[in-house]
């Protein structure tokens, strides 16, 4: 009795399907984990690509290739792509940012993929009414098809594991229907489904602890990234036996409870002063970023103040903010201020169609690690950030690491630090580098008046000389070297590259990824 041509074909549009948006799955979540996102989606695509190529030369090695191996074959593919997360979670916790590890599961996809087709065809020669061209024309369809489904339905609602669980077991369920329907269904099939699952249930107990007495306060994958608030007994040598509160942005730290004070001080009340300084006090305020509250707390301290903008993109951080007790007792409910109007909107489009002009324009967004948090960095940003400062206001902005790694005595700023610097330069304004002395944190300050005297304001702040010459919670000098860099604009997003070679160097704690903790890798 003939085979039906119908399954022949599902096994090769599956196998398709499957393969294509799980090389497309374990890139996306390597890029979330560790960013440099060309880098990693072109290997994965560029692999992918060969060992389809590789698989269908190893295909001839079946003398005489049966329907129940493709069967085998896509169940292999469906149990790859279920696992894929999981174990690649499990290799991160152990070994590190190993990104051959991601293409060598990637590779063994692809591999198993590529036999399909040629299998298929084989299998199939003595159907007239199947073609290559059709088959060609099945798969295409499929790829586009699950990964519209990928992108849609599965991915932003529930994650990368979950995504690779439901394709997984969609995959094998597809391939136990299909075999129903063609008889080739047997207890080795069932058993080894099961024995799979039951494997895939122990994973996760196999994953590290959090070192030494953390505890976590909150977990959350939101669909920009994965929110961590934990909590230490230990403080440091600032704030003996004081619990420290951490709040971490995919793996980084967003704030310390130990230093935030410290950080915000920087951030918002130079600033502030400066404004003062230049006889033009501030009496409204944009935040862009700063999720959190904690900018909007210092905000919400000056009497003159009467109304603060915030632009934050993800509804998460500020249900955190306004819900999470913890956080509340820090940025002293801020975020519930009548003073404070909400806009949950992605501020790169935003600051495009805003019309409103303030005094203060503070700029707190996480580190520009890949090349989306790049975007709000560059000349055509900052360009936009301009018109919505009033002549005589100014613009605080988070800068980054301050001091480069090369140089001990923290007398050259990091390239992260300059070229934000230089940036901003490049469209005509004047920035001034500052330093956050108890974490050297850099922040750059922009006065819109060609007209304000920096270094005055500075001196009469009490910040002018650097580190070596005063203890004062933010300093300056003009003695600080500048390493080459290159301007961050649109069409090159440089500040991602010179930001993660930092971490790279630095890791610890600002990079938690490294310490193999499960809790903080992407859900």
């Amino acid at each position: 009795m003939p085979f039906p041509i119908l399954i022949l074909y599902s096994f090769s549009v599956l196998g398709s399907g499957i393969g294509f948006v799980s090389q497309s799955l374990i890139a996306g979540f390597w890029v979330t984990t560790y960013s440099n996102d060309v880098f990693y989606f072109s290997l994965s695509t560029a692999f992918y690509f060969l060992s389809l190529g590789v698989g269908s030369l190893l295909s001839n090695r079946w003398k005489k290739p049966t329907p129940s191996l493709l069967l085998w074959l896509t169940i292999t593919l469906s149990l790859l792509a279920g696992y894929s997360i999981p174990v690649l979670k499990l290799c991160i916790q152990r070994l590190g940012n190993v990104f051959p590890l991601a293409l060598f599961w990637v590779c063994l996809m692809g591999i198993v993929a590529g036999q399909l087709i040629p299998l298929t065809l084989r299998v199939g020669r003595n159907y007239p009414t199947l073609s290559l061209s059709k088959l060609f024309f099945c798969d295409y369809l499929a790829a586009i098809g699950f990964t519209l489904s990928f992108t849609l339905l599965l991915l932003i609602p529930n994650g990368y594991g979950l995504t690779s669980f439901y394709l997984g077991t969609f995959g094998v369920f597809a391939c136990v229907v299909l075999a129903a329907r063609g008889r080739l269904v047997s207890v080795h099939l069932l058993g080894v489904i099961a024995a799979s699952y039951v494997l895939y249930l122990q994973i996760p107990k196999a994953t590290l602890p959090l070192e030494g007495n953390a505890k976590i306060l909150h977990e959350e994958q939101s669909h920009y990234q994965k929110i961590v608030l934990t909590e230490e007994a230990e403080g440091n040598y600032f704030f003996p036996g004081i619990r420290k509160h951490t709040l971490y942005l995919d793996g980084f730290v967003q704030f310390s409870s130990i230093s935030e004070q410290n950080y915000h001080a920087c951030l918002v009340n130079v600033p502030l002063a400066a404004a003062e300084f230049g006889g033009h006090p501030v009496r409204t305020v944009l935040i862009l970023g700063g999720g959190d509250g904690l900018a909007a707390r210092n905000l919400l301290a000056v009497p003159k103040i009467k109304r603060i903008v915030q632009v934050e993109i993800d509804p998460a951080m500020i249900r955190l903010a306004q819900g999470e007790a913890k956080v509340r007792m820090y940025n002293l409910d801020s975020l519930r201020s009548p003073k404070v109007e909400i806009k949950i909107e992605d501020a790169f489009t935003w600051v495009r169609t805003a019309k409103e002009k303030f005094d203060l324009l503070v700029v707190d967004f996480p580190a520009p690690k890949n090349l989306t948090l790049s975007r709000l960095f560059t000349a055509e940003f900052y360009s936009q950030l301009t018109r919505l400062v009033n002549p005589e206001g100014m613009i605080s902005i988070q800068a980054g690491p301050s001091f480069s790694t090369e140089d001990s005595t923290l007398d050259t700023l990091s390239k992260v630090t300059t070229c934000i610097k230089r940036t901003l330069v490049s469209i005509g304004k004047a920035a001034e580098v500052y330093v956050n002395s108890r974490d050297n944190e850099a922040f750059v300050l922009v006065p819109m008046s060609a007209g304000f005297n920096s270094s005055a304001f500075f001196k009469k702040a009490g910040m002018y000389g650097g580190q070596k010459e005063v203890a004062h919670l933010c300093v300056h000098s003009p003695d600080w070297k500048e390493p080459s860099v290159r301007v961050n604009t649109l069409n090159t997003l440089t500040l991602s590259t010179y930001m993660l070679s930092w971490f790279q160097t630095v890791g610890g704690e600002f990079f938690k990824y490294r310490d193999g903790h499960a809790i903080f890798l992407p859900n």
